[in-house]
């Protein structure tokens, strides 16, 4: 290739800065871009393009998140081509020529701030408390009784009645939420999503071959007129949604709304998956929305963000006539969870260690809250002072892809809005902070205080391509 490579943006019905990314993976598959090859700096592609430096920046940032091409000081960007791209929507995998961040606020977990002791207490005790190895073999098609019966318990502090026996364990509340697709929906089914949803559903439904629909959100969660146009044009399959806490706009759905919108799955006979992960984190919220639903609701909640994530113990509660099909669903991905795992979840449910430890959750959320009002005092964010994420409006001229760049730039990891969008929804200005990771809260401010500066700089233009 003698000319320097310009991409053809013509061919794609994308916003600028996606067909550039596409134009690359087009010309990678193509033979035009070969691995290795150097792409040309960013302005003077812009100057060619006749477009602004932030949507070249974009671009490459787009192409970069897919593992096509990469950078290295002195060396400018170039080819990787398609060996170990990163999977589209994966926006925890880092490009390949980027290090770790020195400052995480992208991956929503709780701080790991609790004594570790009480794993070592538990681990003794269940040492000492008879023979483990009935721990070791495969189960029968139903758990051990007291790892549902924990289930159960977790689950009725929402103030949701929730008998065992309708109760699936699963391996944390991703799966639970990908054996109750399964269980509901077949390929070209589709499934109503808020506009603005966990970035997960988009690869889960793209795996199991359905249609995402989005339904327009407000402040308050999702909008009852939206959903009920979208059950009557497109008549989909079933609902999924986290009316508490929702992820990434911390938005708590109130008790009016939900009655409205149970009312309207009722009419349309649509199911509903009820993703509860953060549900016990405040206080007095409404009961769960799949209350209103016994015999069209699917409810998911783990133990992930209000005791310990890496146990990976989630629980289901479905319809009876459900149960067989989640159950198949459940030994086909997997086959069971770890009765290990299950037996300390199941301890700590049962005894006063997991109110302890959503005690100390909720108290260590509300001291990073008042880090982040601090920091960020002055700047539009969603933000609930039990939530361990955050969403921030980005002030023009930033835009999401640009501000994350320059974030990682200073060390600094977060989730750019565009992962969060479903199917045609708009990308929206914004980012998603995450306030859990980092293991000291002052390792925290220091992330936040950056994010403030660069707010405050405002992003670095060239006036000449305008």
């Amino acid at each position: 290739m003698t000319e320097p490579w310009t991409p053809d943006l013509s061919r794609s019905n994308s916003s600028r800065y996606k067909a550039i990314a596409e134009a690359i993976g087009q010309d990678i598959d193509n033979d035009i871009l070969k691995p290795g090859m150097r792409l040309p700096a960013q302005r003077q592609l812009a100057y060619r393009l006749n477009v602004t430096l932030g949507t070249v920046t974009r671009g490459y940032d787009e192409a970069k998140r897919l593992g096509l091409i990469g950078g290295e000081v002195g060396r400018g960007t170039y080819v990787l081509g398609k060996d170990g791209a990163a999977s589209a929507n994966d926006s925890y995998n880092p490009a390949p020529d980027q290090p770790a961040p020195e400052i995480d606020l992208a991956l929503n977990r709780n701080a790991s701030t609790w004594n570790q002791g009480i794993l070592n207490r538990t681990l003794s005790e269940m040492a000492g408390s008879g023979d483990l190895t009935r721990f070791l073999d495969y189960q029968p098609d139903k758990p051990f009784k007291q790892h549902a019966e924990a289930g159960s318990k977790l689950i009725a502090k929402t103030g949701l009645e929730a008998p065992s026996s309708r109760i699936v364990i699963s391996n944390g509340a991703q799966h639970g939420t990908l054996i109750s697709l399964m269980a509901l929906t077949r390929p070209g089914d589709r499934l109503a999503v808020e506009e603005l949803s966990y970035p997960m559903i988009k690869n889960l439904a793209r795996h199991l071959g359905l249609k995402l629909i989005p339904v327009k959100m407000d402040d308050r969660g999702l909008l009852p007129e939206d959903l009920d146009k979208v059950c009557a044009l497109h008549k989909p399959q079933a609902l999924y949604c986290m009316p508490t806490l929702h992820n990434p706009t911390t938005a708590i759905m109130d008790e009016a709304r939900r009655e409205n919108i149970a009312t309207l799955c009722k009419r349309h006979e649509l199911y509903v998956i009820e993703d509860d992960i953060l549900g016990l984190l405040p206080d007095n919220t409404p009961k769960p929305l799949t209350r209103h639903l016994p015999e069209l609701g699917f409810y998911i909640t783990s133990i992930s963000k209000v005791m310990a994530a890496g146990l990976r113990i989630g629980y289901v509660l479905a319809p009876a006539h459900k149960l067989q099909a989640l159950r198949t669903a459940m030994r086909t991905t997997g086959w069971m969870i770890s009765p290990i795992m299950a037996e300390i979840a199941g301890r700590w449910i049962s005894s006063e260690t997991g109110d302890k430890l959503i005690r100390h959750h909720r108290k260590e959320a509300a001291q990073r809250h008042s880090i982040l009002t601090a920091t960020l005092a002055g700047y539009r964010f969603h933000a609930h002072p039990a939530s361990y994420h955050v969403w921030l409006e980005l002030p023009d001229p930033w835009r999401e892809q640009s501000f994350k760049s320059e974030a990682a730039k200073k060390g600094v990891a977060i989730i750019n809005g565009d992962n969060f969008a479903m199917a045609q929804t708009p990308t929206p200005q914004a980012v998603r902070i995450c306030l859990g990771r980092p293991e000291k809260q002052s390792t925290l401010k220091r992330g936040l205080t950056v994010l403030a500066r660069l707010l405050e700089s405002g992003p670095d233009t060239d006036p000449g391509l305008f």
